[in-house]
């Protein structure tokens, strides 16, 4: 009997050997906060936020985002996420901060809170405009750096950080220089390249001014609305969205201009899907109905 326990006890205590062998998994590491696609976050109006302060950074997609509001400008650098970490450059000083739950903490103290549904509206409509307007910019300079015989400097010009103003200067600088050089204007500069037959292009708008108070109908002009089969489009004056109304024909896009500030004049940025952006700078101007 005696040995029989011996046995039983020597057999729970190899169980128990067993079990420490068997390898477990390793505990869970912890959720690490990720921003939502397109999720739009307004830097806390703060004295110590520096040139951040009133800005607005797009986190989720690629690339996120941060605008900055400026008179009579948006600047847009890049925004870095890598896990809940985020880092903002190109604004001449890096800014890192934490993702939190329903919180943006910067490190400098200051912090932000997620944008509106109509805010966020009001801000994906800037950097398409913004942008576009650079990428037109690039192409004047490389262009006109080329007929002026100069140095292209454009890689050192146009880094992370778009500014709608210094855009706007690069084009009347250089076609200021070019004239003077009593050279032709590039077509990348002015604007008057003629789109290849069947190409998608926007070429301009009538009438080229409407009411303050919107409704105004607006026809855009152009090439290759339709021809190559049906498309989408999102038309922005300046950054409030207009109202489509159909497309006329392969020319012609009917739309509705939405409201503004009377005597102020935008750009019209049509998005076709697909096709892409394409810019009017200036194009649109509001005024006072009488």
């Amino acid at each position: 009997m005696r040995d029989l326990i011996i046995v039983a006890i020597a057999g729970l205590a190899g169980c128990g050997h067993a079990r420490n062998d068997v390898d477990h998994p390793a505990p869970a590491a912890p959720a690490v906060a990720a921003a939502p696609a397109s999720s739009w976050w307004e830097i806390d109006e703060v004295e110590d936020a520096g040139v951040l302060g009133g800005a607005a950074l797009r986190l989720g997609g690629e690339p996120a985002y941060l605008v900055m509001p400026t008179i009579p400008a948006y600047e847009v650098a890049r925004v870095t996420i890598v896990g809940s970490h985020v880092t903002v450059t190109g604004i001449g000083q890096d800014e890192a901060a934490e993702l939190v739950g329903d919180r943006l903490d910067f490190t400098r103290g200051f912090g932000a809170h997620r944008a509106s549904p109509a805010r966020s509206a009001e801000l994906d409509a800037i950097i398409p405009a913004v942008k576009a307007k650079c990428d037109r910019a690039r192409l004047c300079y490389r262009a006109a750096s080329a007929v002026l015989g100069i140095e292209n400097r454009e890689a050192g010009e146009f880094g992370p950080l778009f500014r709608s103003d210094a855009c706007d200067n690069i084009i009347t600088n250089f076609v200021s220089d070019v004239q003077e050089a009593g050279k032709s204007v590039p077509a990348e500069c002015s604007g008057s390249a003629s789109p290849a037959a069947g190409q998608l292009a926007i070429t301009g708008l009538e009438p080229a001014h409407g009411d303050a108070a919107g409704a105004t109908f607006v026809l855009l002009r152009g090439s290759g609305f339709t021809s190559d089969g049906p498309r989408a489009a999102k038309v922005y004056f300046g950054s409030r969205q207009g109202s489509i109304v159909r497309f006329a024909n392969d020319h012609e896009l009917v739309v509705q201009a939405p409201g503004g500030t009377a005597g102020e004049t935008v750009d019209v940025l049509v998005i076709f899907a697909p096709g892409g952006e394409l810019l009017l700078p200036h194009a649109f101007t509001f005024e006072a109905k009488p």
